[in-house]
């Protein structure tokens, strides 16, 4: 007779004790009842594993179907309604001068964490394999707490290029530049769906909110969920803490752009921690990113955004751009990218210059402090290349070169007003000022249904200290080519006026120094 530790299925799940008659082959129980005696089933014995939806500090991420007609994976179990809610979209891919590859499946388990920030960036980036499945959006963010309307308007922004371009042609030189950033965009929202989506339903609707929509700002039917953007800046602020990967400082980026426009629209009184604390975050993968061409606009524009803060703060910014990066294009830097360089370096020597007990301004038996930097700035010239006027065109190209050279006279008469006030040595600084105006007048003419994100605050600014009459003037024509209202930019005129105050009062200083009690607002490029 067996033991009780060779009880048969029937038995086992009754928990009743099987017995056997000698040589028999069921138990006393089956023969009783009639029914065949199975052996049971071995078992893994313990807690069974449990399939969990893959959420972390990353957001949601599931894959809904097999574009290769293949066996869908496992959608993290979600039920049929949830499913509904989600939009699929074509995995995009990175290209690298070394190759094309596409992001890694996010439903895989994660390899070790590699040694060194090479190894990362090659696990991260390169070394990943591309299994044809589809990355999906959310349309509707996985807390009901902070569900806005229009989710799925939302979503068809990024799968339509005519409704990418829409939305993001105030941020953009030219056309040439869209369906590059859109590649930029959707590698983010592959790598988080929920939180690139929250930023953007935020901005969205904060930009619709303050160009003639009649639904108020916050409370009940709002057109802005003040919640969900406050949401939005949690997210960022705890993700600038926990940057470990390329993918984390991507998104990082990506965030902290979308959440820079809604405070510019809001309030604006977070632009420049928003900016400079994205920066900071990011910083160590920074290089890592300017080697791949589409995750370049994930952290130039700020690095231009920060770059003319402190030139106008005179203070240090965050991060200087490698000489030999000077072959980067980007749809908000255009071809600038030697010239940051060199601006960087102005704003080291104007820091220097201010914590000095020396004069400001230097008599003529002095040693210049700018005299190298004025001079590598006045010598760098931006050219186009055939590989650009190919992927961008020649209208595009003008647009880019136009910008430059308004950047770079712009940072000439910095240079000049940081060694004379206004009121001394006015004749060159004129000059300047009305080179710089004809050239922001052709540019008025621009369609303002067209790419307008020229980035010609700073320009105009220097500008209109010098030729105050003419540089509001042209200041109120580029009204319509802005995504911000006219309110946020009359902070600029007002400084303008402050200055001009300042001195019929007496003041002999730098207008440069009256930036920090004199500009209300945060300055954007």
């Amino acid at each position: 007779m067996r033991n009780s530790q060779s009880a048969c299925q029937h038995c086992h799940d009754r928990k009743r004790k099987c017995v056997y008659d000698a040589d028999a082959a069921a138990c006393l129980s089956c023969r009783a009842l009639g029914r065949p005696c199975l052996a049971r089933s071995r078992k893994r014995m313990g807690r069974p594993p449990v399939l969990q939806t893959i959420q972390g500090e990353h957001g949601l991420f599931t894959i809904l179907r097999n574009d290769e007609g293949q066996t869908p994976i496992e959608t993290g179990g979600m039920d049929a309604e949830t499913s509904r809610n989600y939009v699929p979209e074509v995995m995009s891919t990175v290209s690298s001068r070394h190759s094309t590859v596409s992001l890694p499946n996010r439903s895989q388990s994660q390899p070790p964490t590699p040694k060194t920030k090479k190894a990362e960036k090659m696990r991260s980036v390169r070394g990943t394999k591309d299994l044809g499945y589809r990355a999906v959006i959310p349309a509707n963010p996985s807390n009901v707490l902070f569900r806005v309307p229009r989710f799925a308007e939302i979503s068809s922004i990024f799968h339509t290029t005519e409704a990418f371009f829409r939305l993001h042609r105030h941020f953009m030189l030219g056309t040439g530049f869209s369906e590059q950033f859109r590649r930029s965009v959707m590698l983010t929202l592959h790598h988080s769906p929920d939180a690139v989506t929250n930023a953007y339903a935020v901005t969205v609707a904060m930009l619709r909110s303050q160009r003639g929509s009649p639904l108020p700002v916050g409370g009940h039917g709002s057109a802005v969920n003040v919640d969900l953007a406050s949401y939005c800046l949690a997210t960022l602020t705890h993700r600038l803490k926990s940057v470990t990967r390329f993918q984390d400082a991507a998104v990082a980026g990506m965030l902290g752009q979308l959440m820079m426009i809604y405070d510019s629209m809001m309030q604006g009184s977070r632009i420049q921690i928003i900016i400079r604390g994205t920066l900071l975050g990011i910083k160590s993968w920074i290089p890592a990113l300017l080697e791949e061409p589409d995750m370049v606009s994930m952290c130039l524009p700020f690095m231009l955004m920060d770059t003319v803060k402190c030139l106008i703060h005179r203070q240090v910014p965050v991060f200087r751009l490698p000489d030999t990066k000077g072959h980067l294009v980007d749809r908000y830097v255009g071809l600038m990218a030697p010239l940051l360089t060199l601006l960087y370096d102005l704003c080291v020597c104007s820091h220097r210059c201010k914590h000095k007990s020396a004069p400001k301004i230097p008599e003529l038996n002095q040693d210049d402090p700018f005299h190298d930097i004025e001079l590598g700035i006045a010598s760098w010239q931006p050219t186009t290349t055939a590989d650009v006027i190919q992927a961008h065109g020649h209208e595009d190209a003008n647009f880019m070169l136009a910008q430059a050279r308004l950047y770079r006279s712009a940072a000439l008469l910095i240079i000049h007003r940081l060694r004379y006030p206004l009121g001394s040595e006015d004749a060159p600084a004129r000059g300047i000022a009305d080179s710089i105006l004809d050239e922001l007048r052709g540019l008025t003419l621009l369609s303002a249904d067209g790419p307008t994100g020229l980035a010609l605050d700073f320009p105009l600014l220097v500008a209109m200290l010098e030729r105050t009459d003419c540089g509001k003037e042209v200041n109120l024509a580029f009204i319509p080519l802005r995504f911000r209202l006219q309110h946020k930019l009359q902070e600029t005129v007002d400084f303008v006026d402050h200055v001009q105050d300042a001195y019929a009062d007496g003041y002999q200083g730098l207008w440069i120094d009256l930036v920090k009690e004199g500009m209300l607002g945060s300055f954007v490029a």
